[in-house]
């Protein structure tokens, strides 16, 4: 159950708080503070998907992570995935 608000939560997600004033000390604060729960529902979903054998799901939460976190290591995360996807098949 938990999952599926974690799901929710990522859907909601769009990337950067008001990027036209991100460099407002409170706009700063509350990106940090959003990412943080972003990465945290992302490891949590991936750690159930991953659990669970949804392969799909999986590679799209990380495709999502990367695209609005491409300087993260997310790709890492991806790549190991497809490839325990390959091993799987």
């Amino acid at each position: 159950k938990s999952a599926c608000y974690y799901k929710q939560a990522l859907d909601l997600y769009k990337g950067e708080l008001l990027p036209d004033i991100s460099t407002e000390i409170w706009v700063i604060e509350e990106n940090l503070q959003l990412k943080m729960i972003f990465d945290t529902c992302v490891q949590r979903l991936a750690d159930y998907f991953k659990r669970n054998g949804k392969d799909a799901e999986l590679e799209a939460l990380y495709e999502k992570a990367v695209r609005l976190f491409p300087y993260e290591n997310w790709q890492l995360d991806q790549i190991d995935a497809l490839l325990a996807k390959g091993e799987n098949e």
